[in-house]
C-alpha cells in the first residue's frame, strides 16, 4: 500500500504526463520577406512558451518561413499560426493538406479575406486557441494536372484557383473548354479561372464570377475579358472534371495555382481540373459569418 505522500507524487507525475502528452503541437509559420512578419512571430513565439503547449519550432528561428516549409514533415501539429497576408495562407494551405493542420492566420497585408486575427487582437486570439475555445471549418481543395502529349508533366493544388491567361504582352488566348467529356465551346480573350468557393471572393470575383458560399463543394467557370458578349459563368457539381485545352499558335499562356506560376502552356496542352480528395481545415475564433466578411472586406472596399 502507498502512503498519501507517494499516491500525491504518483498522481502529479501522472498529470504532468497527461499534460504534456494532449498538449496542443502548435508551429508557426511566416512570410519572412517582411520585417514585420518575423517581429511579430517572436511575439508569438515567446508568448506561447508560457503556455502550456508543445511548440514546433526550428532551432534558429521564431517560425518556418513559408518558402523553407516543403521539404519539413508537419505530421503530428495540431495549429499553424499563419503570419502574412493571403498569399501566405493560400501557401500554408497547399502545403499542410497532407498532415491535417489546421491553420489560421494573422493579417499581415492589406486585404486579409483569409487571415483570421488582426494584429492588435494576437494575445488574447493565443490564449483562445490555447483554451481549444475555437471552431475548425473544412474547405474544399482544388487539383490540377498539365498534360502535353498524353503525359502529365505537372501538378498542383489550390486553395483558391487555377488559372489559364495569356502571358505578358502576348495576344488574346484561345481555350478550349471540356466539362465532363462535353464539349462547351472555345473561348478566346484574356483566359479562364476555374476557382473554388473559396477562391470565389478572389480573382474570379473580379473577373465578375458569383460569390459562393464556403460550405458548397461546386466549382465556378469564369471567363477573363472574353471576345463575345453572351459568355457566361458556369457552376459545376463537386464529381466535375474540366478540361481546358490550350490552342494558340502564337505565344504562350500561363497556368497558375493560387497565383504561383506553374509554367508556360505550349501548343495543345491540356488542363484538367478536379476537386482534390483533400481538405484543409480553417481555425475561426468564432462561428464563421461569410455575409458580413464580404460586406467587411470587399463591399467596403478594404484596401
Amino acid at each position: 500500500m502507498y502512503n498519501k505522500s507517494t499516491l500525491k507524487i504518483i498522481i502529479n507525475f501522472l498529470l504532468a504526463f497527461l499534460s504534456e502528452v494532449f498538449a496542443l503541437k502548435i508551429t508557426v509559420i511566416l512570410n519572412d520577406k517582411k520585417a514585420i512578419s518575423i517581429s511579430c512571430s517572436k511575439v508569438i513565439t515567446q508568448y506561447l512558451k508560457t503556455k502550456n503547449v508543445d511548440l514546433f519550432l526550428p532551432s534558429d528561428k521564431a517560425g518556418y518561413p513559408l518558402d523553407e516549409c516543403r521539404m519539413v514533415d508537419f505530421s503530428g501539429v495540431d495549429i499553424a499560426v499563419v503570419v502574412g497576408g493571403d498569399g501566405t495562407m493560400l501557401g500554408a494551405s497547399r502545403l499542410l493538406r497532407r498532415f491535417g493542420t489546421a491553420i489560421v492566420g494573422v493579417n499581415m497585408g492589406r486585404l486579409g479575406f483569409l487571415a483570421e486575427i488582426e494584429v492588435s487582437d494576437i494575445l488574447p486570439a493565443l490564449d483562445r486557441i490555447v483554451e481549444e475555445n475555437y471552431f475548425i471549418e473544412k474547405r474544399m481543395l482544388l487539383y490540377g494536372q498539365i498534360s502535353r502529349e498524353g503525359n502529365i508533366i505537372g501538378e498542383c493544388y489550390a486553395l483558391n484557383d487555377l488559372v489559364i491567361n495569356k502571358s505578358a504582352f502576348a495576344r488574346p488566348v484561345v481555350l478550349d473548354l471540356e466539362i465532363d467529356g462535353q464539349t462547351v465551346g472555345s473561348y478566346r480573350g484574356d483566359g479562364l479561372i476555374v476557382a473554388s468557393p473559396t477562391g470565389s471572393t478572389a480573382y474570379a470575383f473580379s473577373a465578375g464570377g458569383p460569390l459562393l458560399t464556403p460550405n458548397l463543394e461546386l466549382l465556378s467557370v469564369v471567363p477573363v475579358c472574353p471576345h463575345t458578349f453572351f459568355t457566361r459563368p458556369y457552376i459545376l457539381s463537386r464529381d466535375s472534371i474540366v478540361k481546358i485545352k490550350y490552342r494558340s499558335e502564337s505565344g504562350y499562356a500561363s497556368c497558375l495555382a493560387d497565383g504561383q506560376s506553374l509554367g508556360l502552356l505550349q501548343q495543345d496542352d491540356e488542363v484538367i481540373v478536379r476537386i482534390a480528395e483533400e481538405k484543409i481545415s480553417l481555425l475561426h475564433l468564432k462561428q464563421p459569418q461569410f455575409f458580413e466578411r464580404v460586406k467587411e472586406k470587399l463591399l467596403h472596399g478594404s484596401l
